[in-house]
């Protein structure tokens, strides 16, 4: 009896020895496996710090490049090229935006240059997301407004050019802007004080003669209304030649369809365009 009773102390001694070892192996096979899982992050970490510093060093020769080519340096550089139209002893900037490619930007062009289109005469000053509309420009722009408020002049060359401000935009932008929900409201113009209702009524002239002043709002006051005024002139709001053009012809479509009769207005659409169509008349004139 007690030799077997010793065999079995034994063999439950064997058994907890056995399971010892077998789970000081699993542990140490989680101790490996946590061992290398640490050794993966770890080389991620120093990857992504090292693409860090990368992009930190990109960034900062981005921010020196962008130095180098501020508005005094471009107009500076525009004007030894014979590029820049120095009028009256000032440079126009333009305030321009739109979206495009699921981007919504604004941006400053130089004025009277040669190639306005040129990426040289272009900085982009804000861009986002987000729809062009006012409640999105509300966030972002009277910032920037307020910044241009300090730029009134630029030394281009060892001179001093007074700085005018102009907007070229397209109608719905220029609503935007102006803090206008939509451009059909109360008062849909910047440049003056008529009221929508009275756009078709006879004193419509002598209405357009009651200017805005710089600084006034429209229906409400805005402040991205507010701001845009303070440093563009009613009179300095340009839309966009491309839209501009487009509501020109589309009103002369509009006047020398409804003077033509039925078979005229047959040949027309049988040979040339379809009347259907408001830009018709431009893109067929163009």
């Amino acid at each position: 009896m007690v030799f077997g009773s010793e065999k079995k102390q034994r063999l439950a001694e064997e058994k907890r020895e056995l399971m010892n070892n077998i789970n000081a192996e699993k542990t140490k096979a989680k101790l490996e496996e946590a061992r290398d899982d640490l050794i993966d992050k770890i080389e991620e970490i120093e990857t992504l710090q090292r693409k860090n510093e990368e992009l930190i060093i990109e960034n900062r020769n981005l921010r020196e490049r962008i130095k180098q080519m501020e508005e005094e340096k471009r107009c500076e550089a525009l004007l030894k090229a014979r590029n820049l139209k120095i009028r009256d002893r000032t440079i126009s900037i333009s305030i321009t935006g739109d979206r495009g490619k699921g981007k919504s930007r604004v941006g400053l062009c130089i004025g009277l240059v040669k190639d306005t289109n040129s990426p040289l005469n272009f900085s982009v000053v804000a861009l986002f997301d987000e729809k062009d509309s006012c409640e999105n420009l509300l966030q972002i722009v009277p910032s920037i407004f307020r910044e241009l408020t300090m730029i009134e002049t630029l030394n281009v060359a060892g001179n001093e050019f007074q700085v005018v401000f102009y907007a070229v935009v397209d109608f719905m932008f220029l609503s935007a802007l102006s803090g206008h929900q939509d451009p059909v409201c109360t008062h849909s113009c910047l440049r003056c004080t008529i009221r929508m209702r009275n756009v078709k009524c006879k004193d419509y002239f002598n209405l357009v003669s009651t200017s805005r002043v710089r600084g006034e709002a429209s229906d409400e006051l805005s402040k991205v209304s507010q701001d845009f005024l303070k440093i563009v002139l009613p009179e300095n709001i340009l839309i966009a030649p491309l839209h501009l053009s487009m509501r020109v012809f589309a009103l002369i479509r509009e006047v020398l369809v409804n003077n033509l009769t039925d078979e005229e207005k047959q040949v027309l659409e049988d040979n040339f365009f379809d009347l259907s169509t408001p830009v018709a008349l431009y893109w067929q004139i163009s």
